[in-house]
């Protein structure tokens, strides 16, 4: 039965997609308003789902929601994700950048603005904040200008100010490295968590370092430039590892856009510059469960998801956006149960994505 419940799990179809930020001009998904209710709470400043399931049927109706939606969303649950987290530094930083340099070409970089006496290392509180939390990192251009990002790795819409969220009784938490997992569940041992930067399997805690992850598909188009003062970019995110020997299995695996404008030498995304049209792809992964020998001939009996069954297209229309993120199937952690161990896990057999921008497109395979 233990067997059964994962193959049907990982063999449904759990294509959960969304746009995490900033998003207008949906065309192809129909609205749907999301209702709070026992299956979604918050808990210790924590997003909950009450289990795998949920998990996949929320962001399949988050794929319809606006930033404005999200927020007003969260603040109904007394909720703040890290992608509310950004976008806020986002505006703060913009909001201080048309005050400080009101009146003065846009063209000027950094340099050139403090020759005219200008702050051009001034941020804003938030911005200070967060940096120094470790939340957000800057990134110096090779001509001087720059830009910030999320540090985190992942799940920045649904991950707190930590980097917490939990799924049925697991607790998970994601830093700039790491993907640090309680499977008991335990609130108590969270403190733990917080401090911890390897396995403690004594308290029930598993640390996945992205730098060792041992089956990776990632893949990255890098920045595409429209010019000087505009680029793109489109990343695919996938890994997957087992854990508690190998009676766990999990991955995640993503499609992220981005576009950002430069103006007085910073770049950022603004609603100035909304070049990402649209998104199209296909995948196929597999997974082994291997039964454990307990005596006798040992059964090497292999469970896989065929290429067939697997294939789960994407095709989404946005309009005009500067950035979007799809989760894509599989995107969680799944147990094999007393009986059977995840043999090799999951891994992606290939892949392929399309973004449409203006003016060019990108394509990664796999």
């Amino acid at each position: 039965n233990l067997l059964k419940t994962v193959i049907i799990i990982l063999s449904i179809s759990l294509m959960a997609v969304f746009q995490s930020c900033e998003k207008k001009g949906i065309v192809d998904i129909e609205d749907e308003k999301i209702e709070n209710t026992d299956n979604i709470y918050v808990k210790n400043g924590m997003l909950v789902f009450q289990n795998q399931e949920v998990y996949d049927e929320y962001i399949n109706k988050v794929v319809s929601q606006t930033r404005e939606e999200r927020e007003a969303w969260e603040q109904s649950l007394g909720f703040t994700s890290m992608a509310t987290i950004f976008d806020k530094i986002n505006d703060a930083e913009i909001a201080l950048e048309e005050k400080l340099y009101a009146g003065y070409d846009e063209d000027l970089s950094k340099e050139e603005l403090k020759n005219l006496g200008l702050p051009v290392d001034l941020h804003s509180d938030m911005y200070n904040k967060y940096i120094n939390k470790g939340i957000i990192k800057e990134n110096i251009e090779q001509d001087g200008s720059e830009s910030f990002n999320l540090s985190v790795i992942g799940e920045e819409c649904f991950i707190n100010e930590e980097g917490l969220m939990v799924i049925n009784d697991t607790i998970y938490r994601y830093t700039s490295t790491q993907i640090q997992i309680l499977t008991d569940g335990n609130y108590e041992k969270i403190y733990l968590l917080l401090k911890t930067q390897s396995n403690d399997l004594e308290n029930n805690i598993v640390v996945f370092n992205v730098a060792d992850k041992s089956t990776n598909w990632s893949k990255s188009s890098g920045w595409k430039y429209e010019g000087s003062k505009k680029r793109y970019r489109m990343d695919v995110k996938g890994w997957s590892w087992t854990y508690s020997n190998y009676k766990y299995m999990g991955s995640r695996y993503s499609v992220e856009g981005r576009a950002e404008r430069k103006r007085w030498g910073k770049w950022k995304q603004r609603n100035s510059y909304t070049p990402i049209k649209k998104i199209i792809g296909n995948w196929n992964f597999k997974y082994t469960m291997t039964p454990y020998w307990y005596g006798g001939y040992p059964r090497q009996t292999y469970y896989s998801i065929s290429d067939n069954d697997r294939k789960s297209p994407v095709s989404y229309t946005f309009g005009h956006v500067n950035n979007f993120t799809f989760y894509l199937s599989p995107n969680g952690n799944w147990y094999g149960g007393s009986r059977y161990f995840a043999g090799n896990g999951i891994n992606m057999m290939n892949y392929s994505f399309t973004g449409y921008f203006d003016p060019g497109n990108i394509k990664l395979s796999k």
